[in-house]
């Protein structure tokens, strides 16, 4: 009915989500997945230990499966939306359990990619998760190894526009393609390449300023003079929208 509230927690969300055919809300410690006819279910049980902080998201699709994963201040957590079932990953090549707590999430290259807290190292999982073969014991681990890169800066958000993916820092961007590299000196291959001469020379001032839609990426940007104002791009240099007014509030 029309001004009626078809969903109401207990208290105010951590996080909401869309996948293909879900939304998700974070409300304490529990995730509720919501479908288009306002049906919640509660699919992360009790298994997240935070019940307070920011949650980030990204959706990975491969054939007819979802995995539909979030990250808080502790754990990666995946659900796969084909079969209901939610996983906390486990693999110690992956952030919380090999010595860091999670960071920021994205997908990107068929693959899902989550930094260390306060850090500028990022990790890659399997390709696709692993598929249909996924297995949270080992989806970051990559014929034995983890397999991880660094930023220029400690990360403070990721997001992907038209196949590219940005990385943000505190005052620059590093812009990454899904193309193969190899690390100068050691020969070692990496999935992904750095275009060092499309970095953005400011990086991102609120981590939850960041959105993608519509071909646009709009965030709150941060140079190393302390100025901020909100940019917007569609994969170019970005360029302002905000005015004076909005960027001294």
């Amino acid at each position: 009915n029309l001004g009626t509230n078809r969903l109401i927690f207990g208290s105010e969300p951590r996080g909401l989500f869309k996948s293909i055919d879900y939304a998700y809300v974070v409300v304490g410690n529990s995730i509720y997945r919501i479908d288009a006819q306002h049906n919640e279910v509660n699919i992360s049980g009790s298994v997240i230990e935070t019940n307070a902080g920011p949650v980030y998201f990204a959706f990975l699709v491969f054939n007819d499966i979802v995995f539909s994963c979030f990250v808080d201040s502790e754990k990666i957590y995946v659900y796969r939306e084909d079969t209901g079932v939610f996983y906390v990953v486990t693999d110690l090549n992956a952030p919380g359990n090999n010595g860091f707590t999670p960071g920021y999430i994205a997908a990107f290259g068929n693959r899902i990619t989550v930094s260390n807290a306060n850090s500028s190292r990022f990790f890659l999982s399997q390709i696709n998760l692993g598929g249909t073969s996924f297995d949270p014991a080992t989806c970051f681990t990559v014929a034995g190894s983890a397999v991880f890169s660094e930023a220029s800066g400690i990360i403070r958000q990721m997001g992907v526009l038209s196949n590219t993916l940005y990385i943000f820092s505190d005052y620059a961007t590093d812009v990454w393609s899904n193309s193969f590299s190899v690390f100068s000196g050691t020969g070692t291959t990496f999935p992904w390449k750095q275009n060092s001469t499309y970095n953005f020379n400011f990086g991102i001032a609120n981590p939850t300023s960041l959105d993608i839609n519509f071909g646009y990426m709009v965030f709150l940007a941060k140079n190393r003079d302390g100025l901020i104002q909100f940019m917007a791009t569609v994969g170019d240099q970005p360029q302002k929208i905000s005015n004076k007014a909005i960027d001294t509030m």
